[in-house]
């Protein structure tokens, strides 16, 4: 296998650690901030795919305010340690956001994550835009690449696109990474369902292999509701996760404990579901005491039962079976950490 390429081998972020030891945590692992609740694909494996009556209610803003978001980052230093991981996804595409680069400067500037990421599709990572975001500081990007052509992400994403501009947009950003002397680390990443075949996963490696980091070819999982995923997925036992990670049956749904979203609107939610309830918001509350906060610690204590225990949209959410690593199972640990979060409560 090359090297390059951490399909069934390895987070894009890095080394993860054992996340039951760790628990509870004083600070967050991972702090997500959906800047943006808007996109220029509608890719049909994604809430977008879905017509937008029956799209999940995210947010009450589409942008986040700036203002909103440095109080956030300014919030964050009140914890007594920094976050392992910033990462800027939007619930859509970041770089729609005409303020992202004065946001990741701010948090860079800040000092308040260990590291941080942009996720995009590339489609607008021009190269005045390549340069800005190097500029920055960044740690990572992660880029999801929907097809070796034109025609599929017209098929899969129902949007016209230049696919050979955004072959040399991802191209010029390597290439000026290394000009500027940054460190930036790039993460390729497409998936199984609009790839269609070796060839056209060769197609993919032939095209990107060499202007990045790391790559992988992902497993398309039934991450929303809504969506008819037989058409893609052939493997129904789903014991695995979207880089092909094998995982057991998983009940306790690891990501309230150890990460939290930020929408738009300041509304915080424990978890990468658009749907899920929030626990506090940003623009009222300190993110340190929504962490901290009862509505969070009631959360984690039932979840540890079992995702179906604690109802509402947990009960049936696919994305338990589906994002986890091994390092972040719990549930042979449940019993032992209810009696670390009983008092909590």
């Amino acid at each position: 296998m090359n090297k390059k390429d951490i399909t069934g081998n390895a987070a894009p972020s890095g080394k993860r650690i054992k996340l039951a030891d760790a628990l509870p945590l004083e600070t967050p692992l991972v702090v997500q901030i959906f800047d943006i609740y808007a996109c220029n694909l509608a890719c049909k494996f994604c809430s977008y795919g879905l017509p937008k009556e029956k799209r999940p209610v995210l947010s009450t803003k589409k942008v986040m305010d700036i203002r909103l978001y440095k109080k956030i980052i300014d919030d964050m230093t009140g914890f007594k340690n920094k976050i392992k991981l910033l990462r800027f996804c939007g619930a859509g595409e970041s770089l729609l956001d005409k303020n992202i680069v004065e946001m990741i400067q701010y948090g860079m500037d800040k000092m308040v994550a260990e590291r941080i990421e942009l996720i995009t599709n590339g489609i607008l990572l021009t190269h005045e835009m390549s340069t800005a975001i190097l500029n920055t500081g960044l740690s990572l990007i992660r880029i999801s690449i929907y097809g070796v052509s034109a025609k599929t992400y017209k098929e899969m994403c129902c949007a016209d696109v230049d696919f050979n501009k955004i072959v040399d947009n991802i191209r010029f950003f390597h290439k000026e990474n290394i000009r500027l002397g940054k460190k930036t680390r790039i993460y390729i990443k497409s998936m199984d369902c609009v790839l269609n075949g070796p060839e056209e996963e060769a197609k993919f490696i032939e095209l990107f292999g060499d202007y990045c980091d790391t790559y992988a070819i992902e497993k398309v999982r039934p991450n929303v509701a809504g969506i008819d995923y037989s058409q893609w997925i052939k493997d129904e036992t789903l014991d695995s996760n979207a880089l092909a990670i094998k995982l057991p049956p998983i009940s306790v749904c690891p990501q309230p404990f150890h990460l939290i979203t930020i929408c738009p609107d300041g509304r915080v939610v424990p978890c990468s579901c658009e749907s899920m309830t929030g626990v506090g918001n940003c623009s009222e509350d300190s993110i340190v005491d929504i962490w901290q906060g009862k509505a969070l610690r009631q959360l984690q204590f039932l979840m540890l039962d079992g995702h179906k225990s604690v109802g509402g949209v947990c009960e049936d959410c696919n994305i338990v079976q589906c994002r986890p690593f091994p390092e972040d199972i719990l549930d042979n640990y449940a019993e032992i950490l209810k009696k670390k979060y009983e008092n909590n409560i």
